[in-house]
Order: structure tokens, then C-alpha cells, then sequence
């Protein structure tokens, strides 16, 4: 996949997940935040103009980004952990069928 065709995809997931927090935010069915959290970093890392606005905004509410920079650190903690299951499964698996 180009990296063109992977930010259109990030764009759009990231833009349906804010529309989807935006609309939490209003009902008080659907929780907005964690729809929120998901789609920030999702459009910064696809958008010069979000990532701007996130900084200026983190240097205004810094309070408010803990959260955010928390979430990010457990997300990328959690997708770590799972990634070395991963990876220590799949050896398992190629060592069991060289034994074979």
C-alpha cells in the first residue's frame, strides 16, 4: 500500500471517528471521548494542519492532554505487548513444523 493510499484511509477513519465523537459528545447515549482519542491521532498523523492545531492546543489546555498523551502511551503499549505474542506465537508455530 502507498503511503498516499494509507493517509486517505487515516484521513477518512479519522474523520468518520470524529464525527462519531462530536456526535457522543451531543447524546447522551454514545460516549464521545474515547471516539475522540481514537481520531486525533489518527488525523495528526495524517494532517500537517491537525497536528499544528493539536500543539498550539496542548501548549493553551495542558491539563486536558494528559489524557490524551496517556491514552497514547497505553495504546502503543498495548499494541507492543500484543505484537510480541504475536511474534512469539508465529516462532512457536515455524519451530513446530521444522520439528515435523
Amino acid at each position: 500500500m502507498t503511503a498516499a493510499a494509507l493517509r486517505i484511509i487515516k484521513l477518512i477513519a479519522g474523520t468518520i471517528l470524529l464525527i462519531v465523537g462530536i456526535a457522543g459528545a451531543v447524546l447522551p447515549v454514545l460516549p464521545g471521548w474515547p471516539f475522540l482519542l481514537i481520531a486525533l491521532p489518527l488525523l495528526s498523523s495524517a494532517s500537517p494542519r491537525v497536528r499544528r492545531t493539536l500543539r498550539v492546543l496542548k501548549g493553551r489546555y495542558p491539563s486536558i492532554f494528559r489524557v490524551y498523551d496517556f491514552a497514547g502511551r497505553e495504546s502503543r503499549r498495548i499494541i507492543g505487548r500484543i505484537g510480541r505474542v504475536y511474534s512469539r506465537r508465529s516462532r512457536a508455530a515455524q519451530n513446530c513444523r521444522k520439528r515435523s
